[in-house]
């Protein structure tokens, strides 16, 4: 057992000195290095000059495009679909006929609240008439009572039957009444078998976005037939992050691209932003107005919205290459020294915006070139070796990855 112990204290032990000796030599060699950096071994280096230009920060918002407005066509009442005059894609005017139901029962409706209506109006004429006896009847009654003729009896049954005559009329005027009312009703369920296209706005045509009903088919009370879309303008709807949110504006501009057309831009403009974020995605919806007068984009494409959220001009911009980051210090090289014996001089900067293949730098103010390939070869005061000048000092121009100018 004593013997295990010790065999297990030794492999510690022999373990411990390969890490320490794998550290020291690491360790040596990292000194190494940097005695070759800052002694007059150069690195090759590739430089940039230093510019002054305009530069703006663009963001990519990703979204779904949407009609600015849209209307379902739905059946008031409920039948049988006889025609529907319109399909998917056809345009169609304010006031147009959309479809029609059938409307046997309909009009039968109408017509028996029409004879109802000519029955209110017979039993109107004919207690008319009755209070007009009844009238004539207690008139006569007063007046044989005045001659002592008849007696007080008679003369209180013939104003009873004159109040009684008065309220059959009043009852068959409100019964003319209740007739009309059911025949306007029966009328409006009757027009509503003859589906109108209705909306508001001051567009005066729309497109068929959807069919949802075809003929022959039973249609329930609001149920769906088909939706009318305003495309000459639409809605692009995006989802931003709490970081972008505070910097768009409504009024904002901004540039959409889809698939449909490459490298072609239709102008947007940022018109709503909700006011909470979703909790799953923390992330909140911003609507763009685009419009669409030539009508190339359709509701549902995939958008790709480019908006400007920052703009400055003549500010100091470097290759977004250039900025490296030494301990919790962000900086760039300079080139610095004598033409023949370039030295590198680290500056810690602050950053601005990025766009594309730029960074403004804020502070401090630099000019002359910067390393933008090789940087992590140095440290201050290194001696370079510029790769891509020619014999007389002059720096070779070079593309540059993520420059869009």
């Amino acid at each position: 057992m004593k013997s295990k112990v010790i065999l297990s204290a030794v492999v510690i032990v022999l373990v411990l000195l390969i890490i320490g000796a794998g550290l020291l030599r690491r360790t040596m060699e990292d000194d190494a290095g940097d005695r070759r950096r800052g002694s007059g071994q150069a690195v090759a280096v590739e430089v940039e000059t230093i510019e002054r230009r305009s530069i703006k920060e663009v963001r990519l918002f990703t979204g779904t495009l949407e009609p600015a407005r849209e209307f379902i066509v739905a059946a008031k009442v409920s039948g049988r679909l006889l025609n529907l005059e319109v399909d998917i894609g056809d345009l169609v005017e304010r006031g147009q006929l959309l479809a029609r139901l059938e409307d046997d029962e309909f009009r039968e409706e109408v017509e028996q609240a029409r004879a109802d209506l000519a029955v209110a109006e017979a039993n109107k004429k004919e207690a008319q008439s009755s209070l007009e006896l009844a009238s004539v009847e207690l008139e006569r009654e007063r007046v044989l009572r005045e001659r002592d003729i008849s007696s007080q009896a008679d003369l209180d049954t013939a104003k009873a039957r004159l109040r009684a005559a008065e309220s059959s009329l009043a009852v068959a005027e409100a019964r003319i009444r209740q007739r009309e009312a059911t025949l306007r009703a029966a009328e409006v369920r009757l027009s509503h078998t003859r589906i109108h296209a209705s909306w508001e706005g001051n567009d005066t045509e729309r497109v068929v976005g959807e069919r949802y009903a075809n003929e022959g088919g039973n249609l329930s009370v609001n149920e769906a037939i088909v939706s009318l879309l305003q495309i000459d303008e639409l809605r692009a709807n995006v989802q931003v992050t709490e970081r972008d949110y505070g910097r768009i504006s409504v009024g904002m501009g901004g540039l959409l691209r889809v698939d449909t057309y490459p490298g072609e831009d239709f102008p947007a403009e940022v018109s709503r932003k909700s006011p909470r974020f979703a909790e799953q995605t923390r992330q909140a919806r911003v609507e763009l107005r685009v419009p669409n007068t030539e009508q190339n984009l359709r509701p549902g494409m995939f958008a790709r919205v480019h908006v400007t959220l920052a703009e400055r001009d003549e500010v100091i911009a470097v290759p977004r290459d250039a900025v490296v980051r030494r301990e919790s210090r962000q900086g760039l090289f300079l080139v610095d020294g004598e033409e023949d014996e370039p030295r590198a001089r680290f500056v810690e900067v602050e950053p601005g915006i990025v766009d594309g293949g730029w960074l403004e730098i804020r502070s401090p103010e630099i000019e002359g070139r910067v390393v933008t390939l090789g940087q992590d070869q140095l440290i201050d005061g290194s001696h370079l070796r510029i790769v891509g000048e020619d014999t007389e000092g002059e720096l070779v121009e070079r593309p540059r990855s993520g420059d869009e100018r």
